[in-house]
């Protein structure tokens, strides 16, 4: 069986992922090459397949482009930030009252826990990623979201900057009810 699997084309492999072949040629083969191929070209897949076999692509392929291709509702959990406005944003997605503030804040949030020590940050626009999360929200129309988040970068201009990250973080965690951090980069 391994040895027919050279002579299928990538436009075949895809064209045959939803038919009996795929399922012979998979038997044959063991389930990591098979589906290496099928996490790259998931996005090529029909919606039907994928949900067919999602619970076997769920932790195989990329979680965002699952929520794209099948409009099922991403769990803010398994992304970044960024990427979970974004499939919202993509797939017409809503959020909850003020869940695009708490969204930014909790990158932030994290990105002062983790990777700020020693740079030199004094606004929220100095962490990564958040003006395109800014942009994310104002294509999604929540402009109440936008000035909530501009309002709090306000408030914290006066803090020196020698204090401006530790003072951000406890104002975010007196505002929103954070779980207690814990640091995925541990050195």
């Amino acid at each position: 069986m391994r040895s027919m699997l050279k002579y299928i084309t990538a436009e075949e492999m895809i064209d045959c992922a939803e038919s009996q072949f795929f399922d012979d040629v998979a038997e044959g083969l063991n389930d990591r090459t098979v589906y290496d191929y099928i996490k790259k070209n998931v996005k090529y897949c029909s919606r039907e397949y994928i949900l067919a076999h999602l619970e076997e692509l769920d932790h195989k392929c990329n979680y965002a482009t699952l929520c794209l291709r099948t409009d099922i509702e991403p769990n803010p959990e398994r992304l970044p930030s960024w990427t979970y406005l974004y499939v919202l944003k993509t797939s017409g997605g809503q959020l909850r009252f003020r869940e695009g503030e708490e969204v930014v804040f909790k990158w932030v949030r994290k990105y002062l826990y983790e990777e700020a020590s020693g740079k030199p940050v004094c606004s929220i626009y100095d962490s990564p990623k958040v003006r395109r999360m800014l942009a994310y929200l104002g294509e999604m129309g929540r402009t109440d979201d936008i000035m909530a988040i501009d309002a709090f970068k306000k408030r914290m201009k006066s803090i020196p900057r020698t204090q401006w990250g530790t003072a951000v973080i406890k104002a975010l965690e007196d505002e929103f009810s954070f779980q207690p951090f814990v640091y995925d980069v541990v050195e």
